[in-house]
């Protein structure tokens, strides 16, 4: 039952460090890979990662030399890998102190309890568009013979926002369910983060949609594509 850890980055090297350096400490690696997707970087990021597969840890590196936006980069990061389970991570998240592979066992708890499970994540909330909960993809697992099923996400919404809304739609309208894990916990998103009840990650989106160009244009687009598709 491999695992897969798929990370798109996009010029935030010290991002990106942290939150492997936190993957590796926390997570038994023997049945797992870590597939990076460089979408674009001009920073240290490929060189890191050659340097990972140098010393026989289990990366991946998929290398673009122009930003090809987030849903792109997790739909060709799961093409290129090989697990059961994908697991997308955003290069702004650090796994917390706990015990080894306990983030990945939370996220693979679900689906052994119920078959009909497609994604699982620690946030779990109601989109407005179209007033259906989805699992916000900074941290998710998806299985893949579902997200294969679906196509994977919906690139319309590139550079990014809105296509794990859309996924988790598209997945509960076929009949699916979506988790929230370790347990239904019914909060809200706080401000400057989110409210992830005994789930050890942190995670704090401002600091990478800050940098991206037009985000608030970019929103609203996408706010809207999903109102059309899924509006009352």
């Amino acid at each position: 039952m491999k695992v897969s850890i798929i990370i798109p980055t996009y010029n935030r090297f010290d991002l990106l460090k942290t939150c492997l350096d936190s993957v590796e400490k926390y997570t038994d690696l023997k049945d797992k890979e870590i597939v990076i997707v460089s979408n674009g970087c001009k920073d240290k990021t490929v060189r890191f990662i050659k340097l990972k597969q140098d010393i026989g840890l289990p990366y991946k590196l998929l290398e673009f030399p122009r930003p090809i936006g987030f849903p792109k980069a997790i739909n060709v990061g799961a093409l290129a890998s090989e697990g059961d389970y994908l697991i997308f991570l955003n290069n702004d998240a650090v796994i917390l102190s706990s015990t080894i592979d306990l983030w990945i066992d939370c996220l693979i708890n679900p689906f052994i309890r119920d078959p009909k499970v497609a994604v699982s994540g620690p946030v779990k909330v109601e989109n407005n568009e179209s007033k259906m909960c989805f699992i916000l993809f900074f941290c998710s697992m998806v299985k893949r013979s579902i997200y294969e099923e679906l196509g994977g996400v919906d690139e319309i919404f590139s550079p990014g926002y809105g296509e794990d809304v859309d996924f988790c739609i598209r997945a509960q309208l076929k009949g699916y369910k979506i988790a929230q894990i370790p347990y239904e916990t019914g909060k809200l998103p706080k401000k400057n983060g989110f409210d992830v009840v005994n789930y050890p990650i942190n995670h704090d989106s401002t600091q990478t949609f800050r940098h991206i160009p037009d985000h608030n244009k970019n929103y609203a687009r996408n706010s809207q594509i999903l109102k059309q598709r899924y509006g009352k």
